[in-house]
């Protein structure tokens, strides 16, 4: 008997009996085992047969060796060889001497079977700077094959592949989702992969997943479609250099290369011979900027580039623009290109430029030369960055857009608005909605495939949760701008946004349920549904106070979500964004039968500095959904609201409410009898859109049962609109709050805006006057990036009370316009004490902030605010974010708050 003995902590020890006659083969025959018993200790992951390797396969069992790093002081790096201590090299590592390699590293070795779909560094070994680790597996493929690794790391990668190195990268990067994608020969059978980690610093991780090419190349052509020039700025005698990898871009005798200039004109057209790397002369073409494409089957491939010093080039162009007096549209393009190039040079001045950067200068003064050669904005193909004039603050106000060159303005395109997601506190051309190239690159690609545009609109969101109606008011505004531009079919507009971006996209079609043919989100952050309390000041994420949450909690309005067909992709490993929430919404929807899919992302995970959330994939999911989804107006309507502004769905609306604060909620069933059954819940009084109500026969009496109450109504021809009330119609009063004037402070942000002066007292009232101006405009830039429109009292015409809220800054002692209408104001101001309503507070240093219908003109707000000592300052900031109340006074030196609330339905 021959015993093979494990060693200590390995398989136990296996008899193995031979007859004598066979004695010679057992040196044989012990080879043979050594060698199997290798190879079964390596974790293996099997591929699938070819016709169903249909997904990517995720690498998360292996053994790790590390970590590695040095007691000497000298720093390790990416080519360090750590296996050198143990009498082997890197490159000699197989499946013979991997059992010998453990032995001789012990600890530093272990079985590993990641939690996650990623390897965490910092979680098994510390953040440790300057260090290696190792992982080695083996890849069972059912033949001899090419597939696709996908790969992110933490920072510097190498892999070999049956002892050849088939992949470096030495980068201090972020790990993200297929940072690289590389071609690997398997041989059919058992192949051996030993891939090494490096951390320079910080946080340390990697990934690997293993695909199909045609997969790859299927859905993650952007990796590789969008930056296949080898350098996209050239000097006057350079040759176009272009890189494909073959593997992922198809490839064929026929495949053709154009070269078009900004106006659209072909400069260049060749065909390609057979390889992979090109260099095509460019002797006759001026410096300026161009758009080379390239031709292979079953798509096209686009990238900017430009000849010559591109200061010269904006110079020369930017003069061109700026001669005479431009105005309007042509005005605010120009200016927000002017401002997108002088970013990108401050930047690359600052921070040193890479091909990234000339990337985007190219593509920026592309589309600045697509102005010189034609001044118009309207239906022209590609990707621009543009403006609008808020109605807001008058400011600029930006957006991207992108347009497939099959568009043709007698035809309705299709609408995606990419809804952005919390970011930097950074103006929307310098943000990452118009950095990440890839993003943009993937988002175009399947604009091009399905046939839609697509809009990312600035919104007004930057690093801090605005859930308030200025952001829907910023959307709407830039929708309508693209609608002006382009022909858009408005009964096919859908919402797209990841984390941040999804709870927007969620809470603006909850809002505006009759807008949007379809919702597509990515682990939407809906954490704030569970808030109960305001969060502490040291919370970045939610801050708003127990009212708001109640007012807009999603999970108690799910029914908006009716007739708006929903997708959600989210991971439940997802630590950023709960998925039991999105989980609650899917049960309560499908409980009514709404359509709504619940893609449960597996294998993925999420946290708040890392996303490796399947972008591309999720992206064609979501624009197939939206495929066909179109607008109609319902027979049948269940909506839901706490707030007035947001009152209306398709052809109802709630006027008014029994109890403000209180979740509304009104059900109605239109027949073809011309009988309308309606169910209410805390409503007093609602109407009936009678041009939207779908077969209405306005020959025919309508009848309308409401909550069993029946009525019988005549629909004269020209009647728009039918208004009725419930239970007993209620005496009129002067101020009542509705839709237009409903409060808190933060809803006179959602239109057009003036900053009243103070034009009275003292120089020192003034001059604390002029202070709470100055402090209101420079916190109003500070969140905004824009100005706001200020006239002195004064001079404040009907036309400003006509068409704008005011913000009337001081007292009626400092402030003529406040003077003017103190007798009709709830409040009551001397020097001694502050009087609202029935609540009387003294003191000597009170500020006020207070909001209320202006009494020259019920439909705008006025926003008082100011002190009874005219000579302190007070200034409230920040209150586009945190103003959810009516009114508030607080002691000025302490800064205690003395009293805050709402006025009721009435405005007492």
């Amino acid at each position: 008997m021959i015993t093979l003995r494990k060693r200590p902590g390995r398989q136990q020890p296996i008899p193995l009996y031979f007859p004598r006659k066979y004695a010679s083969l057992l040196p044989l025959l012990a080879a043979l085992f050594t060698a199997c018993a290798n190879t079964s200790e390596v974790p293996n992951i099997q591929l699938p047969a070819v016709e169903k390797f249909n997904s990517e396969v995720n690498v998360g069992r292996m053994i790790l060796f590390g970590p590695f790093t040095s007691d000497t002081g000298s720093l390790h790096h990416i080519d360090t060889d750590e296996f050198i201590q143990y009498g082997l090299r890197e490159e000699e590592i197989n499946f013979d001497n991997i059992s010998r390699l453990r032995d001789r590293a012990g600890k530093k070795s272990f079985l590993y079977q990641t939690p996650h779909s990623y390897v965490d560094g910092v979680d098994l070994f510390t953040a440790l700077p300057h260090a290696n680790c190792y992982g080695v597996f083996s890849v069972n493929s059912p033949i001899d094959q090419d597939i696709a690794f996908l790969l992110g790391s933490d920072d510097g990668m190498k892999i070999w592949v049956n002892q050849k190195l088939c992949f470096r990268i030495n980068d201090a990067r972020s790990m993200q989702r297929n940072t690289n994608i590389i071609t690997v020969h398997l041989q059919k059978g058992l192949n051996f992969v030993l891939l090494k980690c490096y951390n320079g610093g910080g946080y340390w991780a990697f990934y690997l997943n293993m695909s199909r090419i045609d997969y790859a190349a299927e859905f993650y052509q952007h990796k590789f479609g969008y930056d296949f020039l080898e350098h996209c700025l050239l000097g006057a005698n350079d040759s176009l250099k272009v890189n494909l990898n073959p593997c992922f871009t198809p490839l064929c005798d026929s495949t053709v290369l154009q070269v078009f200039n900004p106006a659209g004109k072909e400069m260049l057209s060749t065909k390609l011979p057979r390889g992979a790397n090109w260099q095509i002369p460019l002797p006759h073409l001026d410096k300026g900027s161009y758009k080379c494409k390239i031709l292979v089957p079953g798509d096209t491939l686009s990238e900017i580039f430009m000849i010559g010093n591109y200061h010269d080039v904006y110079d020369a162009d930017s003069i061109k623009l700026s001669t005479g007096r431009p105005s309007g549209d042509f005005l605010v393009n120009t200016q927000t290109l002017f401002s997108r190039f002088r970013y990108l040079k401050s930047f690359g001045t600052r921070y040193g430029c890479d091909d990234q950067l000339y990337r985007k200068i190219a593509t920026t003064l592309f589309d600045i030369a697509g102005i010189v050669n034609n001044a118009q904005f309207s239906n022209i193909p590609g990707r621009h960055l543009r403006g609008y004039i808020s109605k807001v603050d008058g400011g600029t106000e930006n957006y991207m857009v992108y347009v497939p060159g099959t568009y043709r303005k007698n035809v309705p395109i299709p609408l995606v608005m990419v809804i952005p997601w919390v970011g930097q506190k950074v103006p929307f051309i310098q943000s990452p909605h118009v950095a990440y190239l890839d993003k943009i690159d993937a988002l175009t690609r399947l604009a091009d495939k399905f046939g839609y545009a697509i809009l990312w609109p600035a919104a007004r969101i930057f690093e801090r949760y605005n859930l308030n109606p200025i952001v829907s008011t910023s959307i709407f505004q830039a929708m309508n701008k693209v609608g002006e531009d382009y022909n858009i079919d408005s009964h096919r507009v859908y919402l797209y946004g990841v984390c941040s971006g999804g709870m927007f996209a969620m809470l603006l079609a909850n809002r505006f349920p009759e807008y949007f043919a379809a919702i597509g989100v990515e682990g939407p952050e809906l954490n704030y549904t569970k808030s109960k309390t305001m969060l502490a000041p040291s919370s970045d994420l939610f801050r708003y106070p127990t009212e708001w949450v109640k007012e807009n909690n999603l999970l108690q309005m799910i029914n908006n979500y009716q007739h708006i067909p929903l997708y959600i992709a989210h991971a439940p490993a997802d630590h950023k964004s709960d998925y039991a929430i999105s989980k609650t919404i899917y049960h309560q929807a499908k409980k009514q039968e709404f359509n709504i899919i619940l893609d449960s992302v597996e294998n993925i995970t999420k946290t708040p500095s890392l996303d490796l959330y399947p972008d591309a994939l999720l992206l064609r999911k979501m624009f197939v959904f939206f495929k066909d989804k179109v607008t109609t107006t319902p027979l049948s309507i269940n909506f839901s609201t706490f707030q007035l502004k947001y009152n209306r769905a398709y052809w109802m609306t709630i006027d008014q409410m029994d109890t403000l604060h209180t979740l509304a909620n009104i059900r109605a069933v239109f027949n073809n009898n011309n009988q309308l059954k309606i169910t209410t819940k805390n409503i007093r009084r609602y109407s009936i859109n009678l041009t939207q109500l779908p077969g209405l026969q306005r020959n025919k009496k309508l009848l309308v049962i409401t909550n069993n109450d029946t009525t019988y109504f005549n629909i004269a021809p020209q009647a728009d609109a039918l208004h009725l009330s419930i239970d007993k119609q209620q005496q009129p009063e002067l101020f009542e709050k509705n839709h237009d004037v409903e409060g808190p402070i933060n809803d006179i942000f959602k239109d057009n805006f003036l900053l009243v002066t103070g034009d009275t007292g003292t120089k020192e009232e003034r001059l604390a006057n002029q202070t709470m101006v100055n402090k209101f405009i420079q916190n109003w830039q500070e969140n905004n990036f824009n100005t706001c429109p200020v006239k002195t009292a004064a001079a404040v015409s009907n036309g400003d009370i006509a068409r704008s809220n005011l913000i009337l800054i001081g007292n009626p002692t400092t402030n003529s316009f406040i003077r003017r209408l103190v007798s009709k104001l709830p409040l009551k101001i001397s020097a001694n004490a502050l009087d609202i309503g029935s609540r009387h507070i003294d003191g000597n240093s009170l500020g006020y902030t207070l909001i209320y219908p202006n009494p020259l003109n019920p439909k705008k707000y006025i926003l008082l605010l100011g002190s009874n000592n005219s000579s302190i300052v007070h200034m409230v900031p920040d209150l586009q974010y945190t103003g959810w109340y009516d009114y508030e006074v607080k002691n000025v030196i302490s800064e205690a708050i003395l009293i805050k609330g709402y006025f009721d339905e009435y405005w007492k």
